[in-house]
């Protein structure tokens, strides 16, 4: 199988698109670590340049589209997903990826139940088992770097399950939207509404002056960055949708979250995190559980 055919398929799109994702969440994290860039100044230039490279690139493959139940559902997985961002970033902002990213595999738990209700699908006993070493995987991970407890999780980590819960719901919504639209179609609309979103909170949360200067400001110093990582963002969204598809949405979410060791291991190197060696048997049992699931899923 070559490189193009491996592309079609919903595993192959997924891989890929999980590993190109994953370069998002460092520039993400490094704009409002390193750079002390406010989470809402980071997100609507972000998705302002995600809704213009989405309109861009749909009205040159000829793929956008006005379904109204298309577009609904945009709308709706949009407000979940904008809290969801938000969310995220203001995590990545106080904690390091060892203590926040790994609780987003909790989503292959979650999203089970929600799957089998929309849409009478269930995954195989061969990916269950997967699942169970992503998350098992994730747990020692946060273990090994939370001393409070088993359950006595920090506020990043657990700003992270509020987020591993939005995204379950989410999901399905995009999969039940892609069913009535091109995937970039649904993708433009789905960064539109997201976009809009998150202006509207960011009204809502902080003074309108103190909004609009720090979304201006951080535009005219951080606009290469914000283009870079929304197409990065783009071409995965792309990539995802097209293996939401033909595979479980659990199987696709489980995939992109084993991308995120990339992030985890690079950590140590980009922002100076620590215990890498610790992370390691963790690091180990989820990326066997992603490959139980690309093989016998």
């Amino acid at each position: 199988m070559n490189l193009t055919q491996l592309l079609l398929t919903g595993f192959g799109a997924a891989v890929l698109g999980a590993i190109i994702a994953s370069g998002a969440e460092i520039g993400q994290k490094y704009l409002v670590t390193t750079k002390k860039q406010t989470q809402s100044a980071v997100l609507i230039n972000l998705y302002f340049f995600l809704a213009l490279i989405s309109i861009v690139l749909a009205l040159t493959l000829n793929q956008f589209t006005l379904n109204a139940t298309s577009i609904l559902l945009a709308a709706i997985s949009a407000s979940v997903q904008a809290l969801g961002v938000y969310l995220t970033l203001k995590a990545y902002a106080i904690e390091d990826f060892s203590l926040t990213l790994p609780f987003l595999y909790l989503t292959s738990i979650f999203i089970i139940p929600v799957e089998w209700l929309l849409f009478r699908d269930s995954p195989t006993i061969l990916a269950l088992f997967g699942i169970g070493a992503i998350i098992g995987g994730a747990f020692y991970l946060s273990r090994v770097e939370n001393k409070k407890g088993a359950w006595k999780f920090s506020l990043g980590s657990r700003l992270m399950i509020l987020v591993a819960l939005l995204y379950c719901v989410a999901g399905p919504l995009d999969k039940l939207g892609l069913q009535q639209s091109t995937s970039v179609g649904y993708l433009t609309w789905l960064y539109v509404f997201t976009g809009v979103w998150l202006v509207i909170w960011g009204w809502l949360l902080a003074k309108k002056s103190l909004v609009k200067n720090e979304v201006v400001k951080s535009f005219k110093n951080y606009w290469p960055l914000f283009l870079i990582i929304g197409l990065i963002i783009v071409i995965s969204g792309w990539l995802m949708f097209n293996a939401y598809s033909t595979i479980l949405v659990n199987y696709v979410i489980s995939i992109k979250r084993a991308a995120f060791l990339i992030p985890i291991l690079l950590g140590p190197l980009i922002f100076k995190e620590k215990n890498l060696l610790k992370r390691l048997p963790g690091v180990l049992l989820m990326l066997a559980g992603a490959i139980i699931i690309i093989l016998f899923g």
